[in-house]
């Protein structure tokens, strides 16, 4: 069986330890070829826990990382017109033993990702959550292909079980199993990039990792069936620059939220990889140094 990947956001009935996916309560702008949707083989997951079989493999959720919570906020809240919804946790999933405050991304009522004060010194970064079967084996796997542990799996009460992992080339990333049924919202998080050294190498790791199938396009490797607005996308990374995850955000009109974002204070990055327009994409720095991108709205059909 073929699934129709989604790039979207787990959502929770519940919120106790806060942190992960959850229920809601004409410038440098370049063009590149037509972004595809991930196809992946339901039938070598299995059933996968709490997950539905539809969502494993799929990007469920982002955290944004940074020491600079309140920065972050205020940029994407004037950029992109998020809003927020604050959580309180007794016992931060990502600080064990301390409280903490976990603002949720709200868009239209709905929540599509969060921001976290992680507290140690890691330079701001997107994190993105992965649908997986189970936790444990998929964090044991990545650590067979070469991967190394960051954070060993953790539960989140009312939101599931995940682990944060570094692949083989330091871009990290969280196999995930949610504790609940709810589907994924969409409309904000597009798709996600991988900018890394080694983008062949990276893809055998992926695919043995996550199950995805993987197709060659120019520059770089995709997933899934031409003509879908969403992607997940392997490229080869600059020489120097760290390899990452990076999330793209829709945006309904791409020239002025770039424009918008560098008045904020956000740095475009240049990309030499981006030829033979199609679909709009920008690749930016927000103010805290987290990258993110910014693409086209698909068009709404009438």
């Amino acid at each position: 069986m073929r699934v129709a990947v989604r790039v979207a956001c787990t959502v929770s009935s519940e919120s106790t330890g806060a942190g992960g996916p959850r229920r809601q309560p004409r410038h440098a702008v370049r063009h590149v070829p037509r972004i595809r949707v991930a196809v992946i083989e339901a039938s070598d997951w299995g059933t996968g826990m709490a997950n539905q079989p539809s969502d494993l493999g799929l990007v469920v959720w982002h955290d944004l990382l940074t020491d600079r919570v309140d920065e972050a906020k205020e940029f994407y809240g004037r950029a992109l017109g998020w809003e927020y919804h604050i959580e309180h946790a007794e016992d931060f999933a990502w600080r064990p033993g301390e409280e903490a405050d976990y603002p949720l991304i709200m868009r239209d009522g709905v929540a599509h990702g969060g921001i976290v004060e992680a507290g140690d010194s890691a330079p701001s970064h997107w994190l993105a959550w992965v649908a997986v079967p189970d936790v444990d084996r998929t964090t044991r796997r990545m650590v067979e292909g070469g991967g190394r542990v960051e954070r060993q799996p953790f539960d989140v009460p009312g939101v599931g079980r995940g682990a944060v992992v570094s692949d083989p080339w330091g871009a990290k990333v969280c196999p995930f199993v949610a504790s609940h049924s709810f589907p994924p919202p969409e409309g904000v998080f597009r798709c996600d990039e991988l900018r890394t050294p080694e983008p062949d190498s990276a893809s055998v790791f992926y695919s043995d990792v996550f199950g995805w199938s993987l197709v060659e396009e120019g520059p770089s490797r995709m997933i899934g069936d031409v003509g879908s607005p969403r992607a997940i996308v392997i490229t080869k990374s600059r020489e120097g620059e760290p390899s990452s995850w990076t999330p793209y955000l829709s945006s309904d009109d791409l020239d002025a939220d770039v424009r918008r974002a560098q008045g904020l204070g956000a740095r475009l990055v240049p990309r030499d990889d981006w030829e033979d327009a199609s679909d709009q994409r920008a690749l930016l720095a927000d103010p805290t140094g987290a990258m993110f991108g910014l693409v086209a709205a698909v068009p709404k059909e009438p």
